[in-house]
């Protein structure tokens, strides 16, 4: 799966370079173009109506050497540096998303006060709380880089966070405004554009759980590389 691979010039490549090597030191990286022959991108319609995955095929594609990132082998440490930005709110963009959202939440909450069950105020209130939880860890992330310290397997504390606050936030928004908003039956033309955006960012949300390493692999992370759990038999 390579994301925006339509629009891309390059992609990141990890290849095995040297067999007789333990697992993770035969691997190295390399900056594949593309527009070479062999390479097929197949774009994929997803449920929100985007096509941001690819499907990304190599048939008998030539990688030279000079296309190599870093020594060989280092492909593994590389991969595990990219997706640890990857995890983190902040360097995604999602943060600012995020914060856009629970401030109409916030702002519907105090001038619909009175209409909206206590359930849901607290429901918005615990969106409000999950984000300010992630900012701070975004905040300690970006201390600590500028302290010189690297993006390490702490980044998937950033991403359960990540995660749930995402989908609890679109969970709940869709719950505060009215469903016909969302389907575009509003009387305004920017409030319906608006809805679908909406709509479609809670069917985004759904993948946050997978993309950037299963929630499953983070908690795995966190408990081996962080905690220092034993491993299971």
């Amino acid at each position: 799966w390579t994301s925006y691979a339509q629009y891309s010039g390059l992609c990141l490549l990890l290849a095995r370079t040297d067999r007789s090597a333990p697992a993770h030191r035969s691997i190295s990286a390399f900056a594949q173009p593309l527009d070479r022959p062999g390479v097929t991108v197949r774009p994929l319609r997803a449920a929100n109506g985007d096509d941001e995955f690819c499907e990304l095929f190599l048939d008998d594609v030539r990688v030279a050497r000079s296309e190599r990132i870093g020594a060989e082998g280092d492909g593994w440490p590389l991969a595990m540096t990219t997706v640890s930005y990857e995890r983190n709110a902040l360097d995604t963009g999602h943060l600012s998303k995020y914060g856009l959202l629970v401030e109409r939440l916030r702002r519907t909450a105090r001038e619909r006060r009175a209409d909206l069950p206590d359930g849901l105020l607290s429901e918005i209130g615990r969106c409000f709380v999950d984000y300010e939880v992630l900012v701070a860890h975004a905040r300690r992330r970006t201390a600590e880089r500028l302290g010189g310290q690297l993006a390490g397997p702490e980044s998937s504390i950033d991403k359960l966070l990540m995660t749930r606050t995402e989908q609890r936030l679109y969970e709940t928004a869709l719950k505060v405004f009215p469903e016909e908003q969302l389907r575009g039956e509003g009387e305004e033309g920017e409030e319906r554009a608006g809805a679908s955006e909406l709509f479609g960012d809670y069917l985004y949300s759904r993948a946050a759980s997978v993309y950037g390493g299963t929630s499953q692999i983070q908690r795995n992370i966190i408990a081996k590389r962080v905690l220092g759990l034993p491993s299971g038999d």
